[in-house]
C-alpha cells in the first residue's frame, strides 16, 4: 500500500472553513490540538521519539536508559570476575566496560588522598586477604603524600619480589628493637678495619687511628677485652689489667726474660742498680766493645775494657784521676796527664814491684825511685 498525504481543513481570514487541502512540508498540528507540535523527519537507527530540550515538542533522539538499582537483581553475594561488565559513559557515549578495564583505569589514575580513612577504624586497613599483595608495576606512583598516625604490620614481612635491596629515601627512625637476621650491617662507607663509634647523635664508621688520643693512662681508665671464660666483649681497668699480667703467664720481673732488650734509654729514675746476696754487677760488652761512661768514648768519657781503663776528655783540660782522703773526702791526690805540648809520644809508667811509698822531689828527675 503506497504512502498517503493527509488532508487538512482550509479556513479563511474570518476563521470559516472553506474547503480541504493536503498538508504541505513543514506544516504540523500543534500540541494544543492533539498534534506533536513539530514537523518531523525520520531519525537515525536506534533513536526514539522524546520531548525536546525546550519541552515544547517531540523529536527523535538517542536512548537515555535509566536503571533502577533498587529493583535490579541483587548481586552483592556474587564474586565479580574480570570479564563482568558495567555501564559507563565515555565522554557522552554510553556503553559497557569490563571489570578488568575499570581496574586498569583506576590503577593508572593519578590522585592524592587527603584526610581519608580506609575501613571502619582510623589508621587501619582491614579485610586484606592473608595472601601476599603483589603490585604488577615496579613502583606505586601518583601518591604525593601519605599521612597516618601509624602503620602497623603484624605477622608479615615486607620483601622485594626480585630479592634486591628495599631502599628508604630518607632517614629511618625505629622506636622499638631492631632484629638483624643476617650477620652483616652494610653502611654507605664500609672501610676495612673500621669500628662503629657513637658521637652523641648517631653511630658512624671510624678508623681506630682517627679516635682522640690520651697521652697518659690513669688507674681508672678502661680498655676493651674479650672474656674467654665468661664470654662477650667487656671492659677492664688498667689496674686490673696490670694485676692480671702479674699473676698470669706474663712476666712480673725482668729476670723472667732470659734475653731482655731495651727499646730506648734506661732511666733508673733516681734508683740504684743492686744485687742480692753480695752478687756482682757484671757489665760485659761483646767482643772488642768497651764500657763507656760520661761520654761517647771518642771525644770524652771513661772507657773500661778487660785490663784497661781509658780516661778521655772533651772539656779542654787534661784528663786526671783523683784519690780522696778518708775524712769526708776533704782532700785528694790527683794524677794528671801532661798537656799536649809536652808530648813527643805516648808515655808508659810502670809501678814498682815492692811495697812502699813513692816520693818525688820538687825538681824534675829522670825516673821514679822506689823507696822501701
Amino acid at each position: 500500500m503506497s504512502s498517503k498525504v493527509p488532508v487538512r481543513t482550509v479556513f479563511d481570514d474570518g476563521g470559516n472553513a472553506t474547503g480541504l487541502a493536503e498538508y504541505q512540508t513543514g506544516e504540523f498540528i500543534p500540541l494544543s490540538h492533539g498534534g506533536i507540535g513539530a514537523a518531523l523527519s525520520i531519525g537515525t537507527a536506534g533513536q526514539v521519539l522524546k520531548v525536546n530540550s525546550g519541552a515544547s515538542a517531540l523529536e527523535f533522539g538517542a536512548v537515555e536508559a535509566i536503571i533502577n538499582i533498587d529493583t535490579a537483581t541483587n548481586l552483592t553475594g556474587v564474586t565479580l570476575a574480570s570479564g563482568d561488565q558495567f555501564m559507563v559513559s565515555d565522554g557522552g557515549s554510553e556503553g559497557r566496560a569490563t571489570l578488568a578495564q575499570i581496574q586498569t583505569a583506576i590503577k593508572d589514575t593519578t590522585a592524592t588522598l587527603t584526610n581519608k580513612t580506609i575501613s571502619g577504624s582510623a589508621n587501619t586497613i582491614s579485610n586484606i586477604p592473608t595472601s601476599a599483595i603483589t603490585f604488577a608495576s615496579s613502583s606505586i606512583t601518583g601518591i604525593t603524600s601519605l599521612t597516618a598516625g601509624g602503620i602497623t604490620i603484624t605477622g608479615n614481612t615486607i620483601t622485594s619480589a626480585d630479592s634486591t635491596v628495599i631502599q628508604m629515601g630518607e632517614s629511618l627512625s625505629i622506636t622499638g628493637g631492631l632484629t638483624q637476621s643476617s650477620n652483616d650491617i652494610v653502611l654507605g662507607t664500609n672501610t676495612s678495619g673500621n669500628i662503629m663509634v657513637a658521637d652523641g647523635s648517631k653511630f658512624s664508621s671510624k678508623a681506630v687511628s682517627a679516635l682522640a688520643e690520651i697521652t697518659s693512662v690513669a688507674t681508672d681508665d678502661v680498655l676493651m677485652a674479650i672474656d674467654t671464660s665468661g664470654g662477650g666483649l667487656k671492659k677492664i681497668s688498667r689496674s686490673a689489667l696490670v694485676a692480671g699480667l702479674a699473676t698470669s703467664s706474663a712476666i712480673s720481673n725482668v729476670s723472667e726474660d732470659t734475653t731482655p732488650q731495651l727499646g730506648g734509654d734506661l732511666d733508673i729514675n733516681g734508683q740504684n742498680i743492686v744485687t742480692l746476696a753480695n752478687g756482682n754487677i757484671d757489665l760485659l760488652p761483646h767482643g772488642s766493645g768497651k764500657i763507656v761512661m760520661d761520654g761517647n768514648g771518642t771525644d770524652g768519657g771513661v772507657l773500661v775494657s778487660d785490663g784497661l781503663i781509658e780516661v778521655k776528655t772533651a772539656s779542654g783540660s787534661v784528663a786526671e784521676q783523683r784519690f780522696y782522703c778518708e775524712s769526708s773526702n776533704a782532700h785528694y791526690t790527683a794524677v794528671k796527664s801532661a798537656p799536649h805540648a809536652s808530648y813527643s809520644g805516648n808515655i808508659t809508667l810502670t809501678l814498682p814491684t815492692a811495697t812502699g811509698t813513692l816520693a818525688v822531689q820538687s825538681f824534675a828527675i829522670a825516673q821514679a825511685i822506689a823507696l822501701g
